[in-house]
């Protein structure tokens, strides 16, 4: 406690004036620094192809700069059709699959920065770790207007600039959108508060514009309005029908974007990754209570809401009930703070602004905007805890132990983690990119045909291409036999016939689901034709996932330019293909988290 205290003295004694503003953005800034050296990784590589529009660039693929975030092309079965021809998606991806985000300001910024600046990745890098200290700046801001004295302000906006859930947005490009969006958001919500507190009618205009410049940023802009409401219900005076009333411009902006959105077919279905809580209502329901529990627990403990994809189902319900009781421990400990009404707005805040990032898979790049309620809790409390004449109410046991565990989580580890989850996106890439050097050295033609026995994730294999084409070559057309961590038996039975045993099936875990949410779709005996091989599903798993796959080529398997590799634990290599007759067994993967702190 006396290092609480202590340390609570010196942010007093540090944090006044304007050094409220420019500590946390000095920390933004330094612990951005090592993004610089990140380069490009996973989805950066597609952004870059579609905006850029290069000659090498397959016609499935062509569409407007705007677009960056469509990952399938909307409007266009069959662009999904060639996608699978071509390799970038594997036969098993689901008629439904659709990955179609609206983000034309982030797309028109990537348009801008690949073309002018190139190949210059570290000053790509720069410019977000810009927009990040800028984003702090806001959060400072905003602070100042809800927290005092000042300088609790100040150790809120801190605390967020070291939360390392916001390492890898920073870290990797493609998710700088949401840095901007989370920026937007926050000047939305000064100006709402401007607006209702000083009757400031030009700044509730700002805020109903700046909400419809973060729906074009971003989809998770739609958080902002569980603040607002929440503002209406602890931090305006009067009747319902005066407090609620301004919030009808954002719902109506809310509710024509939504129309439009749909409209112009941007969603997300037929994806573990994603789930539209409108299309698929009851995948959304199913997935909430781990989703919501994992995210609220990492903002207050770091407990990292990513771990939780890596849970067996059995355990799903055990982690869900002890997350809840440490919540509601972090609740009875902040309690005697809930006469503020800043307080209980920020958490109703956090709470209700988490709800729309439950439609993604759990991940702590997701807080960056409920972190900005959880954050100001754990200040205030952190300063009442660590006062010298500390209000009895803060003295008790479980309240020390609390502030010294936020202390040792929020101001101790997170800037470490900060780092390391920096450096991931490196890591994530690299097996991708010894991939891509293996395939594009081994002499393609127009003709070649690469077809991967295996993969430790499906989706590994759609950025390839992506990667082969940063190299200064076509990318090839791709075949993708299995994926997943499985063993798998390849047992040559005709001259043009493989079959494939895959020990623990396709699609078992949720990271092998990106392409087909529900695998148990695929039944024995459904066939998927492809220019030059036939898929039948010959055998299922005790669970109704595919399991035995029989390949029937258009040519004997020795002819024509077809190349073929399998992956093992230091890369892709040449595979042999049995006599007819024969077998060969390939060991199971490791999970690719693992496979990338592998040696290559």
């Amino acid at each position: 406690m006396k290092l609480l205290i202590w340390f609570m003295e010196r942010l007093r004694n540090k944090l006044h004036g304007h050094a409220i503003f420019i500590i946390p953005v000095a920390a933004a800034c330094i612990l951005g620094l090592p993004s610089i050296f990140s380069g490009l990784c996973l989805d950066d590589y597609f952004t870059r192809a579609v905006v850029v529009q290069s000659d090498s660039l397959p016609d499935f693929l062509h569409r407007s700069p705007l677009d960056g975030f469509s990952f399938t092309k909307r409007n266009d079965p069959g662009a999904m059709r060639a996608g699978i021809e071509y390799g970038v998606w594997p036969w098993w991806t689901s008629p439904e699959y659709k990955i179609c985000f609206c983000r034309p300001l982030p797309s028109l910024i990537h348009w801008l920065e690949y073309t002018l600046i190139k190949d210059a990745y570290w000053a790509l890098h720069l410019h977000s770790i810009i927009w990040y200290a800028l984003l702090v700046l806001g959060a400072a801001w905003a602070y100042r207007r809800f927290l005092s004295p000042p300088w609790i302000a100040g150790m809120a906006a801190l605390l967020y600039a070291l939360d390392s859930g916001h390492a890898l947005a920073l870290a990797y490009l493609n998710n700088r959108y949401a840095i901007i969006s989370a920026l937007v958001s926050l000047l939305i919500l000064v100006c709402y508060d401007s607006w209702r507190r000083n009757q400031d009618t030009r700044a509730g205009a700002a805020s109903s514009l700046l909400y419809c410049i973060g729906l074009l940023t971003g989809e998770s802009t739609v958080a902002i309005c569980a603040y607002l409401f929440s503002y209406a219900v602890f931090m305006e005076k009067g009747s319902v029908w005066k407090k609620f009333t301004p919030l009808v411009p954002f719902a109506a902006i809310t509710v024509i974007w939504r129309v439009i959105y749909v409209a112009y077919s941007f969603s997300a279905a037929g994806t573990s990754y994603y789930v539209d809580p409108l299309h698929d209502t009851a995948s959304f329901v199913a997935a909430f209570p781990l989703r919501i529990s994992a995210l609220l627990l990492s903002q207050f403990i770091g407990s990292h809401a990513a771990l939780t994809n890596f849970l067996q189902p059995n355990f799903i319900p055990l982690y869900c009930a002890v997350a809840f009781i440490i919540l509601l421990l972090v609740y009875y400990a902040v309690h005697p703070l809930i006469d503020s009404a800043a307080i209980r707005f920020f958490g109703l805040g956090t709470v209700l602004s988490t709800v729309p990032f439950c439609a993604a898979m759990p991940d702590d790049r997701l807080l960056i905007l409920p972190g900005f309620g959880a954050l100001g809790i754990i200040a205030a409390f952190l300063a009442a805890v660590g006062a010298q004449d500390a209000d009895p109410r803060f003295t008790t046991k479980l309240r020390k132990a609390m502030a010294v565990l936020f202390l040792i989580t929020h101001f101790m580890l997170a800037p470490m983690q900060f780092q390391t989850n920096s450096f991931i996106v490196w890591l994530l890439q690299k097996p991708i990119d010894k991939m891509a050097e293996t395939i594009s050295a081994s002499r393609l033609t127009p003709d070649t045909k690469v077809v991967l026995l295996n993969a430790p994730m499906d989706v590994a294999i759609a950025y390839v291409p992506f990667k082969i084409m940063e190299l200064g070559v076509r990318p090839p057309r791709m075949l993708l036999l299995s994926a997943g961590e499985t063993d798998v038996v390849v047992e040559r039975t005709h001259d043009r016939t493989l079959r494939l045993h895959l020990g623990e099936g396709l699609c078992k875990t949720v990271f092998d689901r990106i392409f087909r949410s529900n695998p148990t779709t695929i039944k024995v005996g459904d066939t998927f034709d492809l220019p030059d091989v036939s898929v039948r599903v010959a055998g299922r798993t005790s669970d109704g996932r595919p399991a035995d796959l029989i390949y029937v080529f258009k040519q004997p398997l020795e002819k024509g330019a077809m190349k073929w590799f399998y992956w093992t634990t230091q890369g892709l290599r040449p595979f042999t293909v049995p006599a007819v007759g024969a077998a060969v067994t390939i060991p199971k993967l490791p999970h690719f988290i693992r496979m990338m702190l592998m040696p290559s």
